[in-house]
């Protein structure tokens, strides 16, 4: 095993530029790099051009064209990453939330869709055999020398055939959850979301391994079943100090195994250990073996790795993925800076933005940045009507295509919560709302929009929307 590993790394040992390649695209990288479809990749990568269009990179961004989402994707990408850039959390989610609903839509049956579904599964099967699978995230930067993000996009277990296409989705969504918008800001990288999905390996014990450590250890975590007990931290392993150059135990923690993550119908789910829950994990020749494969693992890198394996009842090892071992080790930092949680009690007002012809000597209630021109040139937002528990804005026509994706609500919303000088220019010394107290309210731009396109459009009760919302 530990020679078709040696031969295998040994096709990017001692290129510096290929082993770069290695640790962002994979194996299958190796043989091309080129996007638009001109890169020489292994036959999976052409099948999955087929589906997506483009190249490896571009398979997120080229389902939203498939899906006829690529403008409102592109704008709020765009508005995203920004947001990320100036460490704005409480924007970043809001934006992440709206790309979240663009990838829910396609869960809905259409002639695409379906076409997609039917030809991811004909290249796993073809791939990988008809088996399970792992359907892993592996964001294009989520893992460097400097950060290394385990945990950042989720990872499911166990998936059968029928769930592939759903559960590409689940991870692709992940990466724009709360924990990856904190992680981003942190870290100031935005990571692009890509997934590996490979065939499920049901081990009897998993561990994970880090090569180095300042005096030379080497330091293994163990425990029975899947590895994702370990990455999750829902179980305690057993803890192994080794000698990296000789692989000689230098110290054996054993933890209680009462539970391990199993494959069950469906994913995977804690069940009971039957036997040796007090007993060491890994036999002194099994910790010999994998201490020599991290060392194989940190040679071929040229730096400490951090490694997630396993091994099966017959005793076949498997290497699952290899990252830097970093100065924070992949954990989140702690911050709660800009996170603010507000609940639905909270909330004593709706804001609205509708666009039409504004009335002439209006001056602008305030200006929000304009996603399409660089964020040079302002839009003016004009205040309509106010009452004790709506308000509503205007913009222009030519801004009308934003509101389907509510990107000036959005920006109009953190403006509000976050700026008391605007906050104070809305109450205008007639009304008393705090930061928080303002939600953005989501009628339809079908129902209210430009008057001379709708011009027998429903007049909208904007204290019934709010109740219906505040009930359900």
């Amino acid at each position: 095993i530990l020679k078709k590993i040696e031969d295998y790394f040994a096709l990017v040992k001692g290129d510096d530029e290929k082993r770069q390649i290695y640790d962002q695209y994979g194996f299958a990288g190796l043989d091309g790099m080129g996007g638009g479809g001109s890169a020489d990749y292994s036959h999976v990568f052409h099948d999955f051009e087929d589906i997506f269009g483009g190249g490896f990179s571009d398979v997120f961004e080229n389902f939203f064209d498939i899906t006829d989402q690529k403008s409102d994707f592109s704008i709020l990408l765009l508005c995203f990453e920004d947001a990320i850039k100036n460490k704005d959390f409480q924007l970043a989610q809001g934006f992440g939330k709206k790309i979240k609903e663009l990838i829910e839509k396609s869960r809905n049956k259409t002639d695409e869709t379906e076409k997609m579904r039917k030809e991811l599964d004909d290249i796993v099967l073809k791939t990988l055999g008809d088996t399970k699978y792992s359907v892993r995230s592996s964001g294009v930067g989520e893992d460097s020398a400097k950060n290394a993000f385990a945990g950042m996009g989720e990872t499911l277990l166990n998936v059968s055939k029928q769930d592939l296409f759903d559960s590409l989705l689940f991870c692709w969504e992940s990466f724009f959850s709360d924990r990856s918008i904190r992680y981003m800001i942190n870290s100031q990288q935005i990571v692009r979301p890509a997934v590996c999905i490979q065939p499920m390996i049901d081990v009897d014990k998993s561990w994970v391994g880090f090569s180095r450590d300042k005096r030379g250890n080497s330091t293994i975590e163990a425990l029975y079943g899947q590895c994702e007990g370990i990455v999750s931290g829902k179980l305690t392993p057993d803890t192994i100090l080794t000698n990296v150059s000789t692989g000689e135990v230098r110290e054996y923690s054993v933890a209680t195994k009462n539970y391990k993550i199993a494959p069950v119908e469906g994913g995977v789910k804690m069940v009971p250990v039957d036997k040796g829950s007090k007993e060491r994990v890994l036999k002194y020749n099994e910790v010999g073996g994998v201490t020599r494969v991290l060392k194989l693992l940190e040679d071929d890198a040229f730096y400490p790795v951090d490694v997630e394996g396993g091994e099966t009842k017959d005793g076949k090892i498997y290497v699952f993925q290899r990252r830097a071992i970093t100065t924070n080790n992949g954990k989140e930092e702690s911050s709660d800076e800009g996170n603010i949680t507000y609940t639905d009690k909270d909330i004593k007002c709706s804001i609205s933005v509708v666009a039409g012809d504004i009335p002439e000597e209006t001056e602008p209630f305030i200006y929000i940045k304009n996603p399409l021109n660089n964020f040079m040139e302002a839009i003016p937002i004009y205040l309509d009507y106010q009452d004790n528990n709506s308000v509503k804005f205007i913009v222009e026509k030519q801004y009308a295509f934003l509101l389907n994706n509510d990107v000036i609500g959005i920006y109009l919303l953190n403006r509000i919560n976050t700026d008391p000088v605007i906050l104070a220019k809305l109450n205008n010394g007639i009304f008393n709302f705090k930061t928080g107290e303002i939600a953005l309210l989501p009628v339809s731009t079908d129902d209210i929009v430009i008057d001379e396109t709708l011009p027998n459009a429903p007049v909208v009760d904007f204290e019934n929307i709010r109740s219906l919302l505040a009930s359900a």
